[in-house]
């Protein structure tokens, strides 16, 4: 490279003096001598002028050309320096107390979770990959905001496909659910039912639920309007569920029949025709086989029933829902 910028400099200089007009022909030596020199004073530029301009030019075309020819460690996936991303609210504004998590999942096999990182003030956030984790075959990118339980936490999977830094194709939106009608606490090994706005009912055992720092006045069920913000990163808008709810916060179920779902008949369905159910794998999600369920995974769940006044679709598995982060419904 530094012989690139002698020659390229030696090259400019020459074409200076090329370009200059030699004046009249019939000038002698000595005359010729003299206006070339008081020509060159005049309005060519010496080597301290030009050297500068050229060095410049110079510079940018190497950061140019390194920039092309940045290279990174082979890798059978794709090599990962940092992800980033925006967080919005439901009104399209800068979440600006957000956090996110990311995870990935490496070509060697195993996942490797970084630490959180806060969203800017424009609601961005930027998440430096450690080299040791840099090969990578998907990325989850985990959102939740700080000491707000009341918000559902979208779990986004992606397939990046190009070396470097990885920017999120769409924003995320973090939306609150509204609070929802329930049961009144009697005792916690009892049936309790949660309604959501649209006449969705969760009905959960308490004793049945690992519910952290959270108690069964916390939870509420979202009602997602996909109309209003659009479908979360885990759906294919191609192929998108009848209804989605959404559970916040996400809870752990720790023994069968802790959790039912059923959703109103809102597509007016014939009574005894059959939906297939699909749920969202959360942080440590794990079926009732006791299979992982990858984070940000929309996976299908079994299938559900319309009941026979045709006003209700509910869950033909007893054993209800293994963990409570997002569920929807397909019909066939």
């Amino acid at each position: 490279m530094r012989n690139l910028k002698l020659w390229m400099l030696g090259w400019v200089v020459l074409a200076a003096f090329a370009c200059q007009d030699d004046g009249d022909s019939s000038t002698n030596d000595g005359d010729l001598d003299r206006d070339v020199t008081t020509e060159q004073e005049e309005s060519a530029p010496g080597d301290e002028d030009l050297a500068p301009e050229v060095e410049k030019e110079l510079e940018e075309m190497t950061e140019t050309q390194d920039e092309a020819e940045e290279e990174f460690p082979d890798c059978d996936g794709t090599w990962l320096t940092s992800v980033s991303g925006t967080v919005l609210n439901a009104q399209g504004q800068p979440q600006t107390d957000a956090r996110a998590i990311v995870c990935i999942f490496k070509v060697s096999g195993g996942e490797a979770c970084l630490n959180p990182v806060a969203a800017d003030a424009e609601g961005r956030f930027v998440a430096v990959v450690p080299s040791v984790h840099g090969c990578a075959e998907e990325v989850a990118v985990r959102v939740q905001v700080a000491l707000k339980p009341g918000y559902a936490i979208p779990s986004c999977r992606y397939e990046p496909t190009q070396d470097g830094a990885f920017e999120l194709p769409e924003a995320i939106r973090m939306v609150e659910a509204p609070e929802c009608t329930r049961d009144p606490l009697g005792t916690v090994t009892d049936a309790h039912v949660i309604t959501a706005s649209n006449d969705a009912t969760l009905t959960v055992v308490p004793d049945k639920l690992f519910l952290l720092e959270y108690g069964y006045a916390d939870m509420n069920l979202l009602v997602w309007d996909d109309a209003g913000q659009g479908w979360p990163c885990f759906i294919d808008p191609d192929d998108p569920p009848a209804m989605l709810l959404a559970f916040a916060p996400e809870i752990e179920v720790t023994d069968e029949g802790g959790a039912l779902i059923a959703f109103p008949n809102s597509a007016a369905l014939s009574a005894g025709d059959v939906v297939d159910l699909y749920v969202v794998g959360g942080s440590g999600s794990r079926n009732w086989e006791d299979e992982a369920v990858d984070e940000g995974l929309w996976t299908a769940l079994g299938t559900a029933t319309v009941s026979q006044d045709g006003t209700t679709i509910e869950m033909n598995d007893a054993r209800g829902l293994p963990f409570l982060t997002w569920v929807g419904f397909k019909t066939r």
